[in-house]
């Protein structure tokens, strides 16, 4: 969910005003991987406003995964153990 919330700012950064109270919010969740992932997004929200290249990282990272070749996905040795 957050990382969509990301994504959002990431195409559209007119959002990011709404964005950051929403993860300052899950700053203090009791779910740790929440609360972990809201601050790692604000950090990278702050920095990318201070710094061109921190900015690019954070396009970067939220890029869209490339999917799986066809050949890793039958190739697969964990796949292979468990069949």
């Amino acid at each position: 969910m957050l990382t969509s919330f990301m994504k959002m700012v990431k195409n559209s950064p007119e959002l990011r005003h709404i964005v950051i109270p929403l993860l300052t919010k899950y700053q203090d969740h009791w779910d740790e991987d929440l609360q972990q992932r809201a601050c790692e997004y604000l950090k990278m929200l702050d920095r990318a406003s201070e710094d061109q290249k921190a900015s690019l990282l954070v396009m970067c990272a939220l890029e869209k995964m490339p999917n799986f070749s066809e050949d890793l996905q039958t190739n697969n040795v964990l796949t292979r153990r468990i069949l």
